[in-house]
């Protein structure tokens, strides 16, 4: 007959071995993945098309996401939510709407400020990345599918990505502020967009806050969606 044993003696739950080599090793084959699709794309349809932008980004998602699960299946539980903290807690997540609209809003704004003087066509310049997309998905259908890629997408495999296996790796190495700090720079130098460096890094700084206050990354998502919704709606209106 079994006998419960005493929690002093219970087994503890292994810790998960995987870490930043693994995490590299995601991003390589996230990496590597968008290449291809976009290199297929490219013969297809050309560079200036919707097909394009979305074969781009569903080859990077593909090999982030893949590689992640193999890697939580080898070195984890095999559970996104437990590994990454890929969990929601129904209403309570959605603090991270007014968050992410409020970065877009006005902590972007303020950030810019001291460069306004120095940079010409700022205001332009921050929103060309955005305006091509939009020209290139065109109208109708190509804008819905860019704003279902960019707000509802994006948000969950980066989320997922940068605070759930980034960061989490940094973090039991080097602690929760080092972690946020770290994810942070890889997530904005990740987009490859100089001008856009800094509205980036302060978003990847309040995510990363979220994840680790939270420890799941609900808030995080519903926030960065909330900061690319701006965007998109932005776009919409003066198009």
């Amino acid at each position: 007959m079994a006998v419960d044993q005493p929690p002093d003696q219970q087994t503890a739950p292994a810790a998960p071995r995987w870490g930043l080599p693994d995490a590299a090793l995601c991003f390589l084959a996230g990496f590597v993945a968008s290449n291809l699709a976009v290199a297929v794309a490219a013969g297809v349809a050309g560079t200036d098309s919707l097909v394009f932008i979305a074969s781009g980004l569903i080859g990077l998602w593909v090999g982030l996401v893949g590689s992640m699960v193999a890697v939580a299946r080898s070195k984890g539980t095999g559970s996104l939510a437990a590994d990454f903290g890929l969990r929601f807690e129904r209403t309570h997540d959605l603090i991270g709407l007014p968050i992410g609209v409020a970065v877009q809003v006005v902590i972007v704004r303020v950030v810019y400020v001291p460069l306004t003087p120095f940079v010409h066509d700022l205001s332009e310049r921050l929103e060309a990345p955005a305006r091509d997309l939009s020209r290139q998905a065109g109208k109708g259908v190509g804008l819905f599918v860019l704003g279902v890629l960019v707000v509802a997408g994006a948000p969950v495999v980066e989320e997922l990505f940068y605070r759930g296996m980034l960061l989490r790796a940094v973090r039991r190495r080097f602690g929760a502020n080092v972690a946020i700090g770290a994810s942070a720079l890889v997530f904005a130098g990740a987009h490859f967009e100089a001008i856009q460096f800094p509205a980036l890094l302060v978003l990847g700084l309040v995510l990363g806050w979220l994840a680790v206050r939270y420890d799941r990354l609900g808030p995080s998502i519903f926030a960065h969606a909330a900061f690319n919704a701006v965007t998109m709606a932005v776009l919409v209106a003066t198009r």
